[in-house]
């Protein structure tokens, strides 16, 4: 179901309040549409307000709620952080101790042999 836009929900607002205010005044006209009644009218206008209040205070809620969830998060990263620093202080950073911690001891560096030229081989 797509959104509803802001000017397309004030446009039906609008809409409401004007067709509630021509059924008020021609209500007692001759042959006047019996189904056109003022308070459905009423009712949506109200039904609608009340659900956008109820939206607008969701929205407000869920936002705080987003921002706290960052704000956790962030201070989870550092605290994870500075706690990797001590395991791998205490344990060793190569250590496989480390890997109960959900951590990988850093790798052995292998170092190559120096690269050597085949004095042998002729160049052509």
């Amino acid at each position: 179901m797509p959104d509803i836009t802001n000017k397309e929900f004030n446009k039906t607002i609008e809409t409401l309040s004007k067709m509630t205010n021509g059924v008020q005044q021609h209500k007692n006209d001759q042959d006047f549409p019996s189904a056109v009644k003022e308070e459905i009218l009423t009712e949506l206008k109200n039904s609608m307000d009340r659900l956008s209040q109820a939206n607008s205070q969701a929205q407000a809620k869920a936002t705080q709620a987003h921002d706290q969830l960052v704000t956790e998060h962030k201070h989870a990263k550092e605290t994870l952080s500075s706690y990797r620093t001590m395991v791998y202080g205490y344990f060793g950073k190569k250590n496989t101790a480390v890997t109960d911690f959900g951590l990988q001891p850093y790798k052995t560096r292998k170092r190559k042999p120096p690269k050597t030229d085949n004095p042998t081989t002729p160049k052509e």
